[in-house]
Order: C-alpha cells, then structure tokens, then sequence
C-alpha cells in the first residue's frame, strides 16, 4: 500500500477540526504548519495556531493507493497482475503504472 497526498482546501473551522493528528497543511506563503492536537497546529519554528486561523490554509490529506499495471495491445489497455506480469507479457508494446483511490474509478 502506497500513501498519496491529497490537496485540500480548509474551508471552516469544524473541517479544520476534522482532520487528523499530523495533518500537514500549506498557505500561499509556503508556510507550514502541522496539526498537534484538536485545535492546534504547530510550525516547524514552534509557533502554534488555533484552528480558526487554518481556514484558507491547504491540507495534504493523506489517502491510501494501490498500484496498477496495464500493458497495451492493439490500441487498448489491459489490467496486469503485477509488475512482473506485465513486463513478461510478450505481446504487449506499452507498459503504464498508476495509483488507484477508493474515491476514483478506474476506467
């Protein structure tokens, strides 16, 4: 299992709320703060922030993803097993990797 970050925007105090211990969240500034606990978020530096002063601020949400093989035949993709199914497939002329969510389809 991979973990990806996801960018999200911290629209109210109770999404800021929601979000896990060790969040990391970014403003425009590239500043970086970390949630500590229910209402606080830390700088690197030590400053804290209440949670009221998130809002506007982007969370990188972490999510789980699992990796996906596809090799490609006569102009369409086909699922692989694994890596090594699709890099021993004699027949494919493509090989692609991605990462899969449970919030996408895969197509």
């Amino acid at each position: 299992m991979t973990i990806l970050y996801r960018p999200v925007l911290i629209e109210s105090v109770e999404q800021a709320e929601a979000l896990p211990g060790g969040t990391v969240a970014i403003c425009k500034n590239h500043y970086a703060r970390e949630k500590v606990g229910p209402v606080s978020w830390i700088a690197p530096w030590g400053t804290v922030r209440h949670r009221d002063a998130m809002v506007g601020w982007t969370a990188l949400v972490p999510i789980e993803a699992e990796e996906e093989w596809k090799t490609l035949h006569e102009g369409a993709w086909h699922l692989k097993a694994d890596e090594d199914d699709a890099r021993n497939d004699p027949t494919a002329y493509g090989i692609r990797r991605r990462y899969t969510t449970d919030w996408e389809e895969t197509p």
